[in-house]
C-alpha cells in the first residue's frame, strides 16, 4: 500500500509537470512574442526636423514622416530607403543629400514611433509604412515601379524585402541585412515569434537583388547577406563583402551611381 501511494504521488506529480509544460509553453511564447518588438526596436531621441521633411496622413488617421527629393532628370532612379535602427529623418538627412547631389531620387521615411511618424514601434507598423511609402512614392509624386531602387539597410532591410515581393521594384539593394531578425542571435533557430523573415521572402523576389556586407560587421555576420544572395532566384544578383567595414560603414559604402548599371548585368 505504501509503495502504491508513492507511485501514485509520483503519477500525479509527473502529471501536474507534464500539464505545466503544456500550459506553460504557449503562455512564455506569447510572452515572447509581446516582447519581441521592444527587442527589436529602438528609437532615438527625437532631434529638430530636417527642413525637407513632411507630414502625410495615414488612411488610419496616423501620420508618416517622410523626406522626398525628386529626381534630377526624369530618367535617374528613385531611392526607396528602410533606414537601421537607433536613428531616424534627422540622422539621415545628409546621406539623403549626397544621394540627391549625385542626381538620383530619394525618399525615406520613418518607422511607427521613430522621429515623428505616430504609433508604436512594430513589425506590422513598419510595412504599414513602408507600403505608404510607396504609395506616396508611385502615387503623389508619379513615380513609375520600374524606376524605383528599393533600399534597405540592417533591420530596414525587412520592409525592403516585404516591398520587392509585393510590388515591382527596378531593383532591390539590401545593406548588411539578416535573414530575420532574431536569427542575428540564434543563426540556426526558427522561432515562431520572429520578425522579419527575409530568408522566407528572398526566393520570391523576381526583381534583381544586390547585397553588400562588411566582413568586420559585428552586428550581423556577414554569413546573413551570404546566405539572402543564394536564396535569391537571379538571374541577375550581386553580393559584394566589403573587406573590413562594419555594420554602420554600410550606407556610406553604398554606392548609388551603380544603380545605373547593375539591373542590366547578368551573373557568368
Amino acid at each position: 500500500m505504501a509503495g502504491g501511494g508513492v507511485l501514485r504521488k509520483a503519477g500525479c506529480l509527473v502529471r501536474n509537470v507534464l500539464l505545466g509544460c503544456v500550459l506553460g509553453v504557449p503562455v512564455l511564447l506569447i510572452a515572447a512574442s509581446m516582447m519581441a518588438d521592444r527587442l527589436i526596436f529602438h528609437p532615438p531621441q527625437a532631434l529638430d526636423p530636417p527642413p525637407e521633411e513632411r507630414r502625410v496622413v495615414l488612411p488610419d488617421g496616423g501620420n508618416l514622416a517622410l523626406i522626398y527629393l525628386a529626381p534630377e532628370t526624369e530618367r535617374e532612379p528613385v531611392i526607396l530607403y528602410s533606414h537601421g535602427n537607433a536613428e531616424d529623418l534627422s540622422d539621415l538627412a545628409p546621406l539623403l543629400r549626397s544621394w540627391h547631389r549625385a542626381g538620383f531620387g530619394v525618399l525615406a521615411y520613418d518607422y511607427p514611433g521613430y522621429g515623428r511618424s505616430g504609433g508604436t514601434p512594430s513589425e506590422t507598423g513598419v510595412y504599414r509604412n513602408a507600403e505608404a511609402a510607396w504609395r506616396y512614392l508611385t502615387g503623389a509624386c508619379g513615380i513609375a515601379p520600374g524606376r524605383i531602387a528599393v533600399v534597405g539597410f540592417s533591420v530596414g532591410s525587412g520592409p525592403a524585402c516585404y516591398l520587392a515581393e509585393k510590388y515591382a521594384p527596378a531593383v532591390l539593394v539590401l545593406l548588411a541585412p539578416f535573414t530575420s531578425a532574431f536569427q542575428t542571435v540564434l543563426p540556426q533557430v526558427t522561432l515562431p515569434f520572429d520578425r522579419f523573415p527575409n530568408r522566407r521572402r528572398v526566393p520570391r523576389i523576381a526583381c534583381p537583388v544586390w547585397i553588400l556586407h562588411g566582413t568586420a560587421d559585428r552586428v550581423i555576420a556577414p554569413e546573413h547577406g551570404k546566405r539572402l544572395w543564394l536564396l535569391a532566384p537571379g538571374p541577375v544578383k550581386r553580393l559584394e563583402l566589403l573587406p573590413g567595414a562594419g555594420h554602420n560603414d554600410l550606407p556610406g559604402r553604398f554606392d548609388p551611381a551603380e544603380l545605373r548599371r547593375f539591373p542590366r548585368e547578368r551573373e557568368p
